[in-house]
C-alpha cells in the first residue's frame, strides 16, 4: 500500500547527507521513521553507532527507541542481500550497548561526567530528581528567610510591613528556580506617598460615606453598596495610618463604579442624579488616585519581591553545589556553559557525538535547543574555533540533525517549553540546507476520527507557521473505517447542578465501560478517560471502583489527594511529636483506631493524658512487644467523625479501656521509631497494623496502596540524606498540600486498567475509546503571571505576584509595563489551548466521546465547549446497561450459609486450580538430556573420567572453542590463561586443561573449522527462545537453546552442535542418532529466525574428531 506521505518517508531514509525537521501528526509512526533512518545510516556505512546519540522526552521512550532500533536492525540484517551492508548491520547490534539513547538530561550527565574539570564541577556529582530537588528546593527557602530573619534583612522587614508574607511567595520561587538562567531585573520604584493618598481616601469617603446608607437593603446586588460596606468596616479596623492598610482599602475602589438604582430607593429624592454623582466620584478617584498609586506601589513591591527571590536562588544554587547534587535545570546549563565557553572541549564532543537524533522537540527548552546546536555546529574548517559562541548564530553540520516533534501537541510552556524556539531551530535547519517534511498518514484513527479532527483543527491552525502557532497538515487515515466508530457525545441536561455533575458524567461513563466490557466488546485496557485539570480524578476512579473495575489514576498532585497517606502522615507526625495532643486525638479518631469522642473524653476525665511519652494513667510506658505479631482481624469499633471501622485490633481486655489500649499500641509503634530506622518503622508500623493490605484490596487499580509505598519511599529517601522522622512527616504533608507529586499505582506498567488521567500527562498515548470527561470544569485558560523575553543568549523574565485565596486574587506586585507584556503572552496561552484540545481530540483509536453540559457558555465555556460546531450533528452515546457486581446472597438460614459456603469454598478451590494450572511450559532443547545420554559403563571403548569432572570439562571446552571460533584464530598462550581463569577454584579441571587446549588445537586443523572460517556471516553460541503450538491438552511450549555454531553455506545454512561425550561402540553415529532430535529443534528455530529453509544440522563428536551431518 503507497502511503500519502510515501515521498516523505523515503526522503528520510535516503537523504542521511541532509539535517531533517520531521513534523509528525499524530499517529504517524514517528518512533518507526527514527528507527529507519538510523538503521539506514548503520547499513550504508554513514553512520557509526558509537557515534550516535538518541534523544527523547521520556525514559520509556528511549527503551521503546532503542528497542525498536534493534528490531529494525534484525530486520534488515535477514532481508539484506549486499555483505558489507549485512556486516555493517552486524556489527551495529553486537555493539548495540555502545548507543545513547536517553533523556536530554542524562545526555548532558554524561557530558559533564565525560569532562567534570572543564565543566567545573565535582566528578562525583550526584543527581537530583524532580521530588528530591523540590525537597531540597523547599528546605533552601526555609533556610533562607531563617537566615536573612537572623541578618535583620530590610528587604524582607520592608515585604512584610507591606503586607506580604513569604509564604505568598512560596509559587514565584519555585518559578525563580525553574527559570535559573533567566534575569529578573527588579527595577528601582521606590513606595509612593502615602499621606496624599490617605487624604484623597478620607476626601472620597467624607463625600461618599453619607450617601450611603447605614444598613443595607436585604440582598442588595449592588457593587458600590457591597464596596461601601467592606470598606467601612476595614478603615474602622485599620491600624493607625500604614501603607499596607491604605492599600488594601485603596483596593476596594479599583474597579469601575456602577450602581444599581433599585437598591438606593429612599436614599436621596432624585435616585438618578445620586447615581451619576457617585460613579462620577469614585471613577475620579479611581483614575486619579487609585491607579496610580497602586501602580507605583506594586512596582514598589515587586522590586523588594525580586530582590529577595533572586538572592534566594542563588541561595539556594549554593546549597546544591556545596551538597555535590545537580538537578536537572544546571545538567542542562552546565552542559551548555561547558560548550559554548569549552572550544576545545566542544570540539572533542562534536567528533565523539556526530549524528544527534532528538524527538518530541516540540516540547523543547531553549537550553535544551543549545546543546543539541553547538553539537551539531559546523566548526570543521576553522583552525581555532571561537572562544564563545553564540547557538543561534550557528550552522549545523551535514546530516548532525535529525528533529522529530509535532508543533501542533507542544503544551508545556510551564515546564520551559517554548515554540518560539521551536520555530528558531526549524529557521536554523532550513537556513543549513535543511529541510522540513511533515508526515501526515495516520496509522491510529479511523477516518471517521481522522476527517472530524480536520474539520474542527484546519480553521484553528493557521496556513503558515506564526510566532505563536504551527501551521496546519491534516491528518490522512491509514486504516478503514469500522462500526461504532467516530465521534459521539455524553450529553448532560442543564438542570444538572455544577456540583454534582462530575460525579454523574462519571457514572455514565463506568456504567458504558462495565457495559462493554461484560458484553466482551472491550476490554479494561482500551479505555482512557481524560480530564482538562486534575481536580475531578479521584471522582472517575471512585465511580469505576465502585462497579469494580480496576484503574489506574495519572496526574501531577494526585499524589495529595490519597486518604491513606493523609492518615500515615499524622501517625508519623504523632510519633515524630510525642507531646502534640491534637495530632494525637486525630490519630486515635482516624481508620488506625476508630476511637469514639464518647471514649476519648471518658479516658480524659480518668485522669489519662494524651502524649506518648507519659505514661497512660499513671506508672510505666508500656514496652512494646519484641516480635511483630500477626495483622489481627479488623474489629468494627467506629468514631462518630470517621464513620469506617478500625484497622488496629485493640486488645479485649475488659479492665482496659479502648482508648488506653490503643494509646499502649501507640506507645509500642513510638518505641520502634527511636529503635529502627524511619522507613523501617513505618513498614513494621503498616504491617503490624494491616493498612498496606486494606489499601491495597480497597480499589482495583491499588492506587491507594501503590501511594503508602510512595510514601515509604520518601520516608526512607530523607532518612538515607540525614532527615529525621519529624522532617520526613513534615515532608510528606508538603507533598500531600502541594500539586506536583503524582499519584503511583501499586502494580506500574499495568496493561489491564482502565487508565484516567488529566490531558497533560495523555501526551503520546493511544486508546481504542478515549472520553472527553469532567465538562463542568473551566476552560483551562490560566492567568498571566511570567513573560520571558529572549534575544540571542540572553533571557530577561518578568512575573506578576497574586495571592489566591478563596477563588478571589489580589494582585501584590507586577513589573513596569506589565499590562503589554501580559497581552503577548496571553496569545501564546491561548494558542497553547487550542494544542490540547488538539492533542485530546487525536488520542482516540476507534471512538471518541466527548462530554456536554447543556449549561456551558462561550461566556462561561467549559474544557470542551471549542467542539460545540462540529458536535453539532454527531450521535449521543447508548451507554446501554451495566451489569451490578455479582455478589454472594444473604441469608440467616444456618443450612443456607453452610450450602453457600460449600458451594464458595469449591468456586474458590477451582479458581485456585485453574490458576495454578500452567498457561504454557517452558523447556530446554538439551532437557535433561547432557546427563542422560551417556555410555554403558561396560563400553570398553568408552575413555573413563570422573563423574565430577565429565560435563566441566566439556563446559571448558565449549567455552575455548567459543572463544577461538570468535576470534578466528587459535592463541595457544590465551586459550591457556583463558582456561585457567575458567577453572579457578576448581581443582579437579587444573590437570585437564593442557587437554582441552589441544582438544581445541585439533579441532582447528579440521575442515569443519576451515569451513566455518572462510563463511561469510558465523556466529557463536547463538541463543533462541521459540513458541511451540499446544494442544487440547497440554499448553504452549516455550523452547529454548543455544546453538554451538551456525555459518552461511552455498546452499543456506550449517549449525553445528559439539559434543565431549565419550564415544561408545556404536561409535559416532550411535550419539548422532540420539541427539538428532535436539538438532531438529535448532533447524526448526533458525528457520523460523532467519526465515530460510535451507538448514542443515551436524553433530560434531569431539572425541573422534568427526562430523556426522543428519539433515
Amino acid at each position: 500500500m503507497t502511503l500519502p506521505d510515501q515521498a516523505a518517508r523515503e526522503l528520510i531514509a535516503s537523504r542521511l547527507d541532509l539535517n531533517l525537521l520531521v513534523e509528525a501528526g499524530a499517529g504517524s509512526g514517528k518512533t518507526e521513521n527514527l528507527a529507519q533512518r538510523m538503521a539506514a545510516g548503520i547499513a550504508d556505512g554513514v553512520y557509526e553507532i558509537e557515534g550516535m546519540a538518541a534523544v527523547t522526552f521520556t525514559r520509556k521512550a528511549a527503551a521503546e527507541l532503542r528497542g525498536r532500533f534493534q528490531q529494525t536492525l534484525e530486520v534488515r540484517l535477514v532481508d539484506e542481500a549486499v555483505p558489507e551492508k549485512a556486516a555493517r548491520i552486524r556489527a551495529a547490534l553486537s555493539s548495540l550497548d555502545r548507543l545513547f539513547a536517553g533523556t536530554i538530561h542524562a545526555f548532558c550527565a554524561r557530558l559533564l561526567r565525560e569532562r567534570p574539570v572543564e565543566a567545573g564541577i565535582a566528578p562525583g556529582f550526584t543527581e537530583l530528581d524532580e521530588i528530591a530537588d523540590l525537597e531540597q528546593q523547599q528546605q533552601s527557602w526555609r533556610e533562607y528567610l531563617s537566615r536573612e530573619r537572623a541578618r535583620g534583612s530590610e528587604t524582607l522587614r520592608a515585604l512584610e510591613s507591606a503586607g506580604v508574607q513569604p509564604k505568598d511567595l512560596d509559587d514565584e520561587f519555585r518559578r525563580v528556580c525553574l527559570f535559573e538562567e533567566v534575569e529578573f531585573p527588579s527595577g528601582a520604584a521606590a513606595p509612593p506617598d502615602a499621606e496624599a493618598a490617605w487624604d484623597s481616601l478620607d476626601a472620597m469617603w467624607a463625600d461618599l460615606g453619607p450617601r450611603v446608607p447605614d444598613a443595607l437593603p436585604e440582598g442588595t446586588k449592588c457593587a458600590v453598596q457591597k464596596r461601601a460596606s467592606d470598606f467601612r468596616w476595614r478603615r474602622r479596623a485599620a491600624r493607625s495610618r500604614r501603607s499596607a492598610d491604605l492599600v488594601t482599602l485603596l483596593t476596594i475602589w479599583d474597579h469601575t463604579p456602577k450602581v444599581t438604582m433599585k437598591w438606593w430607593e429612599g436614599c436621596a429624592p432624585n435616585t438618578k442624579q445620586l447615581r451619576e454623582q457617585v460613579e462620577e466620584l469614585l471613577g475620579r478617584f479611581r483614575d486619579d488616585v487609585v491607579t496610580p498609586y497602586l501602580s507605583e506601589w506594586r512596582r514598589y513591591v515587586y522590586r523588594l519581591a525580586i530582590e529577595l527571590l533572586v538572592d534566594a536562588r542563588d541561595y539556594a544554587r549554593d546549597m546544591r553545589f556545596g551538597r555535590l547534587a545537580l538537578n536537572y535545570g544546571d545538567l542542562l546549563q552546565r552542559a551548555a556553559k561547558l560548550l559554548r565557553e569549552q572550544p576545545d572541549v566542544r570540539r572533542a564532543l562534536q567528533g565523539k557525538y556526530r549524528w544527534l537524533f532528538i524527538d518530541e522537540f516540540q516540547d523543547t527548552d531553549p537550553i535544551q535547543a543549545e546543546v543539541v546546536l553547538l553539537l551539531a555546529a559546523d566548526e570543521a574548517g576553522k583552525q581555532r574555533p571561537a572562544r564563545r559562541i553564540d547557538w543561534t548564530k550557528v550552522r549545523p553540520r551535514a546530516g548532525a540533525l535529525f528533529v522529530v516533534g509535532d508543533p501542533k501537541q507542544s503544551i508545556f510552556r510551564f515546564r520551559r517549553a517554548d515554540i518560539e524556539i521551536y520555530d528558531q531551530v526549524r529557521r536554523i535547519i532550513e537556513k543549513s540546507g535543511g529541510q522540513t517534511v511533515p508526515l501526515e498518514a495516520s496509522f491510529r484513527a479511523v477516518p471517521a476520527l481522522c476527517n472530524w479532527a480536520n474539520d474542527v483543527f484546519a480553521t484553528v491552525f493557521p496556513d503558515a507557521p506564526t510566532p505563536q502557532q504551527p501551521a496546519f497538515h491534516r491528518l490522512e487515515p491509514v486504516r478503514d473505517d469500522a462500526p461504532a466508530t467516530g465521534v459521539r457525545v455524553l450529553l448532560h441536561e442543564a438542570s444538572v447542578d455544577r456540583n454534582e455533575l462530575a460525579g454523574e458524567d462519571a457514572a455514565r461513563i463506568a456504567d458504558y465501560i462495565r457495559f462493554e466490557i461484560a458484553a466482551g466488546r472491550r476490554r479494561p485496557e482500551d479505555f482512557l478517560i481524560l480530564t482538562r485539570i486534575k481536580r475531578n480524578l479521584a471522582v472517575y476512579a471512585a465511580a469505576l471502583e465502585r462497579l469494580e473495575l480496576p484503574v489506574e489514576v495519572s496526574g501531577a498532585g494526585a499524589f495529595g489527594d490519597s486518604e491513606h497517606v493523609r492518615e500515615l502522615a499524622a501517625l508519623l507526625r504523632s510519633l515524630a511529636d510525642p507531646d502534640d495532643g491534637v495530632v494525637l486525638v486525630g490519630v486515635l479518631r482516624g481508620p488506625f483506631f476508630g476511637i469514639s469522642d464518647e471514649e476519648l473524653f471518658r479516658h480524659r476525665q480518668a485522669g489519662g493524658v494524651f502524649n506518648l511519652a507519659r505514661p497512660v494513667t499513671g506508672g510505666q510506658v508500656e514496652a512494646p512487644p519484641e516480635a511483630i505479631p500477626p495483622p489481627p482481624p479488623v474489629r468494627a469499633r467506629r468514631g462518630p467523625d470517621a464513620g469506617q471501622p478500625s484497622l488496629f485490633e485493640v486488645p479485649d481486655e475488659p479492665s482496659r479501656p479502648a482508648a488506653e489500649s490503643a494509646l499502649v499500641e501507640l506507645q509500642a509503634m513510638y518505641r520502634w521509631t527511636r529503635q529502627l530506622p524511619a522507613a523501617a518503622a513505618t513498614e513494621r508500623i503498616l504491617e503490624r497494623t494491616g493498612f498496606l493490605a486494606l489499601a491495597a484490596t480497597g480499589t482495583p487499580g491499588g492506587a491507594d496502596a501503590g501511594d503508602l509505598l510512595h510514601a515509604v519511599d520518601r520516608v526512607r529517601q530523607i532518612a538515607e540524606d540525614g532527615g529525621t522522622l519529624a522532617e520526613a512527616a513534615a515532608a510528606l504533608t508538603r507533598e500531600i498540600e502541594g500539586s506536583d507529586v503524582e499519584s503511583l499505582p501499586l502494580e506500574p506498567g499495568r496493561s489491564d486498567v482502565v487508565r484516567v488521567m488529566n490531558l497533560h500527562k495523555a501526551k503520546g498515548l493511544e486508546a481504542p475509546v478515549v472520553f472527553l470527561a469532567d465538562p463542568g470544569t473551566s476552560g483551562g485558560s490560566r492567568g498571566v503571571d511570567l513573560r520571558i523575553e529572549r534575544d540571542g543568549d540572553r533571557a530577561v523574565g518578568f512575573l506578576r505576584f497574586v495571592r489566591r485565596r478563596n477563588f478571589a486574587e489580589t494582585i501584590l506586585g507586577e513589573p513596569d509595563g506589565w499590562a503589554d507584556r501580559a497581552a503577548v503572552e496571553r496569545q501564546f496561552l491561548d494558542c497553547e489551548e487550542d494544542r490540547l484540545r488538539y492533542v485530546a481530540a487525536t488520542r482516540a483509536m476507534d471512538l471518541l466521546v466527548v462530554s456536554r453540559w447543556e449549561k456551558a457558555t462561550a461566556k462561561k465555556p467549559g474544557p470542551w465547549t471549542a467542539f460545540d460546531t462540529a458536535l453539532a450533528g454527531a450521535e449521543e452515546l447508548d451507554v446501554g446497561e451495566a451489569t451490578a457486581p455479582t455478589a454472594v446472597a444473604r441469608s440467616s438460614a444456618p443450612d443456607d450459609l453452610a450450602s453457600t459456603a460449600e458451594t464458595a469454598a469449591s468456586e474458590r478451590q477451582a479458581r485456585l486450580r485453574r490458576a495454578a494450572t500452567p498457561a504454557w511450559t517452558v523447556e530446554s532443547v538439551t532437557g535433561g538430556e547432557r546427563h542422560e545420554i551417556t555410555v554403558r559403563e561396560d563400553d570398553p571403548a568408552r575413555l573413563l573420567r570422573g563423574p565430577a569432572t565429565g560435563l566441566e570439562w566439556g563446559d571448558l571446552v565449549h567455552k575455548l572453542l567459543e572463544d577461538a571460533l570468535r576470534r578466528g584464530e587459535v592463541d595457544i598462550a590465551r586459550l591457556t590463561c583463558l582456561a585457567k581463569w575458567l577453572t579457578f577454584g576448581k581443582s579437579e579441571l587444573a590437570s585437564v586443561i593442557d587437554e582441552a587446549v589441544e582438544t581445541v588445537e585439533t579441532i582447528a586443523e579440521s575442515d569443519l573449522w576451515a569451513e566455518a572460517l572462510a563463511a561469510e556471516t558465523r556466529h557463536v553460541e547463538v541463543p533462541f527462545a521459540v513458541v511451540e503450538a499446544g494442544s487440547s491438552d497440554s499448553p504452549p511450549v516455550v523452547r529454548h537453546g543455544v546453538i554451538d555454531l551456525v555459518y552461511r553455506t552455498a546452499d543456506g545454512w550449517a549449525i553445528v552442535d559439539h559434543k565431549t561425550d565419550q564415544v561408545g561402540a556404536g561409535g559416532p553415529e550411535e550419539l548422532a542418532d540420539r541427539y538428532r532430535g535436539q538438532l531438529e529443534h535448532y533447524a526448526e528455530a533458525w528457520r523460523a529466525v532467519t526465515r530460510d529453509a535451507r538448514v542443515t544440522t551436524g553433530l560434531h563428536v569431539v572425541r573422534a574428531g568427526e562430523v556426522s551431518w543428519t539433515s
